[in-house]
């Protein structure tokens, strides 16, 4: 990254990564071809491209000639910067990941990569976690710490928070973090529960942001 920004010669380098949804994120639009950034979309609703600023930077140090005061260089500078044609990006290779989103701060931190005849790819485990028999997990499920998951789980595409407890043949699916299950629960996609309690046989179709049981 230092090596492309030394020789396009300009003031500054972001380094941009793909992401599979870019409406969370300001997507980077920039040649393709040199690297030069045009302009800067936040949270598109229209797709506009799906590479975003990874939060990298490589920056001359006449870049302090336009910083007078305490302000946002990602909102306030680099929209100039890139008006005048002093702003490139450079394509990260590799993993990157969004340490800011609290479900991807866990599975940072959990180090455990479980494996078993039950397990599908893409899925942690935390060492002190309870996982129960004729249980199905994966793809992509984060499980944290003290977490216990009893008989005939169905887990995917989920998060798991520390101290949960998910009961008996319960099926948990996309993008969802959880607290208490009871037996025999459904919780549809995108989801996020609270330290929430969920008693048997009910279907979850919203999110429970404040602490509750539900009946």
């Amino acid at each position: 990254m230092i090596d492309f920004h030394q020789k396009h010669g300009r003031e500054g380098t972001i380094a941009v990564t793909r992401v599979g949804e870019p409406s969370k994120y300001g997507v980077v639009v920039f040649d393709e071809n040199t690297g030069r950034i045009g302009r800067f979309l936040e949270k598109p609703q229209e797709y506009g491209g799906n590479k975003i600023n990874a939060g990298i930077y490589v920056l001359s140090p006449s870049i302090f000639e336009r910083i007078h005061k305490p302000t946002s260089i990602e909102k306030v500078i680099f929209p100039v910067m890139a008006g005048c044609n002093n702003l490139y990006a450079y394509v990260l290779p590799g993993f990157w990941m969004d340490a800011r989103a609290f479900t991807y701060v866990i599975f940072a931190r959990v180090t455990k990569l479980a494996s078993g005849d039950y397990i599908h790819s893409d899925v942690v485990v935390d060492e002190t976690a309870h996982v129960g028999e004729k249980r199905v997990i994966g793809l992509n499920v984060v499980i944290g710490a003290r977490v216990r998951i009893e008989d005939g789980v169905c887990l995917r595409n989920c998060t798991v928070l520390p101290d949960s407890v998910i009961r008996t043949h319960s099926s948990l699916g996309q993008n969802r973090e959880y607290e208490c299950i009871d037996d025999d629960v459904a919780i549809k996609e995108e989801f996020y529960l609270n330290r929430a309690i969920v008693l048997p046989r009910k279907s979850i179709s919203e999110n429970v942001p404040d602490p509750h049981i539900i009946m």
